[in-house]
């Protein structure tokens, strides 16, 4: 139970990870998108701070050119939530019927 409840879990945050990925892609990839990252980046700058160095917004960037390592370092912290989680939960379980036993 507690294998099909990770592979659910883990199936889940990929399809999440893809449905950002596509989000990025068609709204973040646009023209516009990047004209307003420029405006930004100007505004930045006029403000006296140090500008991005990027010429595209980094959500992009992340979700369109290191999407693998962003999957796969979401994929390893989804798992160690889960374990810590599922362990929790079976020690309440084991220590409830230990109760009911005596």
């Amino acid at each position: 139970m507690v294998v099909a409840g990770w592979l659910a879990t883990m199936l889940l945050v990929a399809a999440g990870m893809q449905a950002a990925r596509r989000w990025a892609l068609a709204d973040l990839g646009t023209a516009g998108a990047r004209q307003h990252w420029q405006e930004y980046k100007r505004a930045v700058t006029a403000q006296g701070r140090r500008p991005p160095k990027s010429d595209e917004p980094p959500t992009l960037i992340l979700l369109r050119d290191r999407f693998a390592g962003v999957l796969a370092s979401t994929l390893v912290l989804a798992t160690s939530l889960y374990a810590f989680l599922a362990l929790v939960l079976l020690g309440m379980w084991r220590g409830a019927d230990r109760q009911r036993a005596r």
